[in-house]
């Protein structure tokens, strides 16, 4: 299951609360005596358990054809890499590259593969729309975008939250990649999805962005309209700057401080 290795800590996550981590480590420390995981120690981080692919691919076999739920445990894999990128995105300190998350990127495009095939659509947009620190990584922008359409693509969602984010992050990313067409029409989306259902964080962050992407146009008159509007939603609102940051990228927000 696990892509590239885990941790004790993802591994004794994807095992339940029925096993604890001494009893999960007590496994894996069999495994590493009988040479079918080996252990890679990095400087400042937690140790690393990686199996050989032959065996992952058995391991994988066995659990789809003997667990009683293989569902379950591949639910309790996504909802661990999920909370590793919530972590992630909330850390502003933290460099992209750095981060433990950049080091897991491998299950994280497993868990949202899985989310895309299984229609868990829902938490794989959560997950999409906490990956800004990722994804602004060089060279993964695009692939940010792929991933997103195929959440989009997968099966009509929920209009909550996590799609608003996640069409916020789409648009950023688009903008990002000089697509401003397709960035706009993303954070039409998310602005009439956030006005929909009452969403003033979203709302805030697809305003902001759009004033930008008018004010690219020369159309100062738009985008001081759009800026006007953030602003006023800001108020109404407990919206912070930083949360947006973490959604969308480093330069949302810089126009409008919200009321303490």
């Amino acid at each position: 299951m696990f892509e590239s290795g885990c941790t004790l800590a993802a591994a004794t996550a994807v095992c339940g609360e029925a096993e604890p981590e001494a009893q999960v480590l007590e496994g894996l420390a069999a495994l590493v005596d009988n040479s079918l995981l080996r252990v890679e120690t990095r400087p400042a981080a937690e140790q690393r358990f990686r199996i050989l692919e032959t065996i992952r691919e058995f391991a994988l076999e066995r659990l789809t054809s003997d667990a009683d739920d293989p569902q379950a445990t591949r639910r309790r894999h996504a909802l661990y890499f999920l909370s590793l990128a919530e972590a992630a995105s909330d850390d502003c300190t933290a460099e992209p590259e750095s981060n433990e998350l950049a080091a897991e990127s491998d299950n994280v495009r497993a868990t949202l593969r899985w989310s895309v095939d299984t229609g868990e659509t829902e938490l794989g947009l959560r997950l999409a729309s906490r990956l800004s620190p990722l994804w602004r990584v060089n060279g993964t922008v695009r692939e940010g975008r792929l991933w997103l359409a195929a959440l989009f693509a997968a099966r009509e969602t929920a209009r909550t939250g996590p799609r608003g984010q996640a069409l916020c992050l789409a648009g950023s990313l688009a903008e990002r990649d000089g697509d401003y067409e397709t960035a706009e029409a993303h954070f039409r989306e998310a602005l009439q999805l956030a006005r929909a259902i009452g969403d003033a964080d979203v709302a805030c962050r697809a305003l902001d962005r759009l004033g930008v992407l008018s004010s690219l146009r020369d159309d100062l008159e738009t985008a001081s309209d759009l800026f006007s509007e953030t602003v006023e939603t800001a108020r109404a609102s407990s919206w912070r700057t930083g949360s947006a940051n973490a959604a969308t990228g480093p330069n949302v927000g810089t126009r409008v401080r919200p009321k303490s």
